[in-house]
């Protein structure tokens, strides 16, 4: 937990604060030609209710190695490389935790980059569309952050290399309707536009 807006400048005994147990979530991450990762950021999202956990020291060392302490739960631990590193997020799903867990070595793999714009009526740009990307024929949705449209419509976020069903999911304050791409092939930077239905 935190707390919020605590005035300076004077003294203020904001009383004690009493820390909850958890329990030890451990991983190794490496990347082709198993090499250790550093940098990845560590994410930990609710299985359920899709809220993200408050953790520190949440990301890898030089040694691809990263531990942070969680509630009793299931969880998606996911895993954000450095925008530089040329990998893809990906994440590792239903993890249950009740006690001190070391996850299975994760590797992760280069990723493209897919761009576009996402456009309405009279070829207006539609901002705050989310996309959701599942390999073709499945109804399992990767990782993916940073996948929302910019204000001028435009949107670049890195998968694995594959094919992919993609859904656009605009903002429930537009009047437009969902929209989905099938069997898009993802093997370079791809570039797409798609104008979404009125």
């Amino acid at each position: 937990g935190h707390i919020n807006a605590v005035g300076a400048g004077f003294n203020v005994n904001i009383g004690t604060t009493q820390l909850a147990a958890g329990h030890a979530l451990s991983g190794h991450v490496v990347g082709p030609g198993n090499v250790p990762k550093q940098n990845v950021n560590i994410n930990v999202v609710d299985a359920v209710t899709r809220v993200a956990l408050r953790l520190a020291h949440d990301d890898t060392d030089a040694a691809g190695n990263f531990t942070v302490v969680v509630p009793a739960g299931t969880f998606d631990v996911q895993y954000d490389p450095p925008g530089c590193s040329g990998l893809a997020p990906t994440s590792q799903n239903q993890v249950t935790v009740a006690a001190p867990l070391a996850l299975p070595t994760l590797t992760m793999t280069p990723g493209v980059s897919a761009q576009g714009s996402v456009v309405g009526t009279l070829s207006a740009p539609v901002p705050n569309v989310d996309l959701d990307f599942y390999p073709a024929g499945t109804t399992t949705k990767i990782y993916t952050p940073n996948d929302q449209t910019a204000a001028d419509g435009t949107y670049s976020t890195v998968v694995p290399t594959g094919t992919y069903d993609i859904r656009y999911i605009p903002s429930s304050l537009t009047r437009y309707r969902p929209f989905e791409r099938t069997g898009v092939a993802l093997n370079g930077i791809r570039t797409g536009r798609r104008d979404t239905a009125p």
